[in-house]
C-alpha cells in the first residue's frame, strides 16, 4: 500500500479538499455530532474559490447576498474550528487504499511525513478551477 508511513490514525471523516463544499461538508458533519473530522488540503490556505471572490455576492439573504466569499471562508473556518473540525493544510492525498485508509503527504515547516488515515467515511471534494477561453 502506497509509500512506508510512519504513523497510522484514526479519523471517523477524511474530507480531501479545504473548499466551500469541503468545509461545508465537515461543519455539516461536526454539526450532527460527528468527532474526529480531518479536512487535508494542498494549498498553504484553507477556501478554495472564495479566497478569489471579493465581489459580493448576489442573491438572497440565506445565500450570504452582499458578502464577499473571503469573508465566508473566514467565517467557516471559525465555525470549524469552534466544532472541532482538524484541518491540514499543505497536505496531499497520495492515495486511498483497502479499508478506507488514506495516505496523506504531510509537510510541516516545509518537511513531508507520510501519516495513514484510517476513515469511517471518506468525502471528496476536490473542487474545480475556472478555465478561460
Amino acid at each position: 500500500m502506497g509509500l512506508e508511513a510512519k504513523t497510522m490514525i484514526d479519523k471517523n471523516i477524511v474530507v480531501i479538499g479545504a473548499g466551500p463544499a469541503g468545509l461545508g461538508a465537515a461543519i455539516e458533519a461536526a454539526k450532527h455530532g460527528v468527532k474526529d473530522v480531518l479536512v487535508i488540503d494542498i494549498n498553504m490556505k484553507a477556501g478554495g474559490q472564495l479566497f478569489k471572490q471579493i465581489h459580493k455576492f448576489f442573491g438572497s439573504a440565506a445565500h450570504r447576498a452582499g458578502v464577499r466569499g473571503i469573508a465566508i471562508c473566514e467565517d467557516m473556518l471559525t465555525e470549524a474550528a469552534g466544532l472541532g473540525v482538524e484541518i491540514w493544510l499543505n497536505s496531499t492525498a497520495l492515495g486511498i487504499f483497502d479499508d478506507k485508509v488514506v495516505q496523506i503527504e504531510k509537510k510541516v515547516n516545509n518537511i513531508p511525513e507520510i501519516v495513514n488515515v484510517k476513515a469511517q467515511k471518506i468525502i471528496i471534494s476536490t473542487g474545480a478551477s475556472e478555465n478561460a477561453i
